[in-house]
C-alpha cells in the first residue's frame, strides 16, 4: 500500500508541473506576442455573458485595428440595437464627407428694392435661412448670439434710409418641410430643449429659459416669473412642484410645435430665488420674425403687416441684400454636435446633406442620402434603421459592426483629422468628462457616448500603448442593472482596448 501511494504521489507531482509549466508557457508566448493585454479584454466580455442583468437585455461589441480594418475582438456584432446619441458619428462623418469641413450656412437679410426718398419700402424685409443650427446663438467665440443679430439687421435696414415699410417681416422657408421633428421622436420629449427640431430658421438653438420661482415648502406650488426669449403661449399649466435644495432640474416641459399650449410638471429645487428650465420653442420662425418686428417698432420704424412665414419660392434676385450671416465652418459645427450631443445639429445637418440630391429638405431625403452613401462605400447596411439623425428615436437600429466600419473609412480619409478633433476626449469633456477617470483610456479615447432609457452606447477610437489606433463600438440594450454599472462595465473595456499593442 505504501508503494502505491508514493506512485500516485509522483503521479500527482508530474501531473501539476505539466499543467503549470504548460500554462506558464502560454502566458509567456501571449506576453512575447503581445496577446495578454488581447486575452484580458476576452475575458472581460466573456464575463457579459454571466451577468444577470446584462443578460435580461442584448449587448454587442466590436473593435478593430482602424489602420488595417482588421477585426479584433466582437460579440453580437451583427445585432441591431439602439444606438442613441452614437447615430450622431454617422451623420457628423456623411457631413463632413458630403459638405467638406469648411462649409458653411449662409443667412442673407434683403429688402424689395424702391425705398422712396421719404424712407417709405414699398415691399417686405425678406429672411432667407438655409438651415443653420448656430444662428443666433452664444455658442461659438465671435458669431453674434440673437440679439446682435437683430439689432445688426435693424442698423442695416436704418443705414438704406427705411423709415416706414408698407409690408412686414417675412420668412421664406421654401424647401424646408413643414414637419420640424422627426416622426418617431416621443410626445415627453417635444416641449424640452434637446428636443427642438429644424424649423428651417432656427435661432438661439430654438430653446428658451423658463424661470420659476420656487415655494417656500417641499412639495408647494412653484411660480413663473418670465421666459427668455419672451414666448407667447396662451396657456400655461403649471404643476411644478418644489423639491428640496439642490435636487436639480426635474422639471419637464410638453407642447407641440407651433402650439400655444404649455404644460409643465415635475420639480425644481428650493432654496434659489428663482430656477431656469429650459424649453423648446414651439415656433422659431415666427418669434424670431416677431422679435425683429418689435426692435423696428421700438425704433420708430412703422411697420403696416404682422410677421409672416411663406413657404412658397420667393427669389433672392432681385432684392436688396441688407446682411449676409455666416455660421462657423462645419468643423467647428460637428464638434459641438458631438462634445455637447446636439439633437438640433445632428437634425440640421441631416436635412442639409439630403438638399444635395433633392430641392426639398426632409428627414427621408437626409436619410436616403445618408445610407446610400455609405451603402457606396462598400458598408454593408442590413440591420440599419435610420430615423433622425441625433439618435433621440427610440425606432433607430444599427449594429456595431456598421458603425466600426464607418469609423475605419473615417480613419482613412483626409476628412479624419477634423473628424477625429470632434470627438470629446474620455475624461476630459464634453458628455464623456467623467468617464475612465484613472485608467488608461483617460485623455487618450475620443468616444462618443448615447444614452436613452434602457439604452447606454460609446464608440468612437481608442490608441493602445503600442501606439496602434483601435476604433470600437459598445452598445447596451434593455439592460436589468442600474445605469451606473453599465458605465463601469464600458469603462473596464474602453480602459483594456487602450491596453493593447
Amino acid at each position: 500500500m505504501r508503494i502505491k501511494k508514493n506512485i500516485n504521489s509522483y503521479m500527482m507531482m508530474f501531473l501539476i508541473v505539466f499543467l503549470t509549466s504548460k500554462t506558464g508557457k502560454a502566458q509567456r508566448e501571449e506576453q512575447l506576442s503581445g496577446n495578454l493585454p488581447l486575452s484580458v479584454l476576452k475575458a472581460e466580455i466573456h464575463n457579459l455573458k454571466k451577468n444577470t442583468g446584462i443578460q435580461k437585455g442584448t449587448f454587442s461589441i466590436c473593435v478593430y485595428h482602424a489602420k488595417e480594418n482588421k477585426i479584433v475582438i466582437s460579440e453580437n456584432p451583427h445585432k441591431s440595437l439602439t444606438p442613441a446619441s452614437n447615430l450622431k458619428l454617422v451623420t457628423t462623418a456623411t457631413a463632413l464627407k458630403l459638405l467638406g469641413d469648411t462649409f458653411t450656412y449662409k443667412t442673407y437679410f434683403a429688402a424689395d428694392t424702391g425705398i422712396s426718398k421719404e424712407g417709405v419700402l414699398e415691399g417686405n424685409i425678406y429672411v432667407f435661412p438655409s438651415g443653420d443650427p448656430s444662428l443666433g446663438c452664444s455658442r461659438f467665440e465671435g458669431y453674434p448670439d440673437y440679439k446682435t443679430l437683430v439689432s445688426s439687421c435693424k442698423k442695416k435696414i436704418k443705414e438704406a434710409g427705411v423709415k416706414h415699410i408698407k409690408g412686414g417681416i417675412v420668412i421664406c422657408l421654401y424647401g424646408f418641410t413643414y414637419n420640424p421633428i422627426p416622426d418617431y421622436w416621443t410626445w415627453g420629449d417635444l416641449g424640452n430643449y434637446y428636443g427642438a427640431g429644424n424649423f428651417g430658421l432656427n435661432f438661439n438653438e430654438n430653446m428658451y429659459y423658463i424661470y420659476l420661482k420656487p415655494g417656500t415648502a417641499v412639495g408647494s406650488k412653484t411660480q413663473i416669473i418670465r421666459t427668455e426669449p419672451s414666448q407667447e403661449f396662451t396657456t400655461i399649466i403649471n404643476e411644478v412642484t418644489t423639491a428640496a435644495q439642490n435636487s436639480g432640474d426635474n422639471a419637464y416641459l410638453y407642447t407641440a410645435p407651433r402650439s400655444s399650449i404649455l404644460y409643465m410638471s415635475g420639480s425644481v429645487p428650493s432654496g434659489v430665488n428663482e430656477f431656469a428650465v429650459r424649453g423648446a420653442m414651439p415656433n422659431p420662425p415666427l418669434q424670431f420674425a416677431n422679435i425683429l418686428h418689435q426692435e423696428l417698432l421700438n425704433d420708430s420704424i412703422k411697420i403696416s403687416s404682422l410677421p409672416k412665414i411663406i413657404y412658397e419660392n420667393i427669389s433672392l434676385a432681385g432684392k436688396k441684400i441688407l446682411l449676409l450671416h455666416t455660421s462657423p465652418p462645419l468643423s467647428e459645427i460637428i464638434k459641438a454636435i458631438n462634445v455637447y450631443s446636439l439633437n438640433l445639429y445632428a437634425e440640421c445637418l441631416l436635412q442639409t446633406v439630403g438638399r444635395l440630391k433633392s430641392s426639398s429638405a426632409t428627414y427621408i431625403d437626409g436619410i436616403k442620402t445618408v445610407q446610400e452613401f455609405w451603402k457606396s462605400k462598400g458598408i454593408d447596411i442590413s440591420g440599419w434603421h435610420m430615423y433622425d439623425g441625433s439618435g433621440l428615436s427610440l425606432n433607430n437600429t444599427i449594429t456595431t459592426s456598421i458603425v466600426c466600419g464607418i469609423l475605419n473609412h473615417m480613419a482613412a480619409d483626409a476628412a479624419f483629422k477634423s473628424f477625429y478633433a470632434s470627438l470629446p476626449v474620455a475624461g476630459k469633456c464634453g458628455t464623456v468628462h467623467s468617464l475612465c477617470k484613472g485608467g488608461k483610456a483617460e485623455n487618450n479615447a475620443r468616444v462618443k457616448s448615447g444614452t436613452l432609457n434602457k439604452v447606454c452606447a460609446y464608440s468612437g477610437y481608442v490608441t493602445g500603448q503600442g501606439g496602434s489606433l483601435y476604433s470600437f463600438s459598445l452598445f447596451f440594450n434593455n439592460y436589468d442593472i442600474p445605469r451606473r454599472e453599465v458605465i463601469r462595465i464600458s469603462e473596464n473595456i474602453i480602459n483594456k482596448i487602450a491596453e493593447l499593442d
